[in-house]
């Protein structure tokens, strides 16, 4: 959000677009997933309105999974990154542990 201005920068300074920017990759990895996991029957009591509940059960269960990524896998692996430093030696190079 930093650099940008007029509505933009508004936009994405808001609280909400922000986490979501920062749990978007388990927003990707789960989406397909969470569609596999709940079946479109299970919304056949919406009638013509089937289509709206299902688009925001899908939406809600695929935020709340990317949430408990964040909060399980990612935000733990990410506070690892200050123990490890980029070898000097180019693209193979191996990953030394710093002491």
């Amino acid at each position: 959000s930093k650099g940008y201005r007029g509505w933009l920068g508004w936009l994405f300074s808001i609280p909400l677009v922000l986490y979501l920017g920062k749990i978007s990759y388990g927003l990707y990895l789960y989406h397909y997933v969470v569609r596999l996991f709940i079946d479109e029957a299970m919304f056949a009591f919406a009638g013509e309105y089937s289509l709206y509940v299902r688009a925001l059960a899908w939406g809600l269960a695929t935020v709340g999974c990317a949430m408990i990524s964040w909060r399980l896998l990612e935000k733990p692996i990410n506070s690892l990154k200050g123990r490890f430093q980029l070898g000097t030696g180019g693209a193979g190079a191996a990953i030394r542990t710093a002491n």
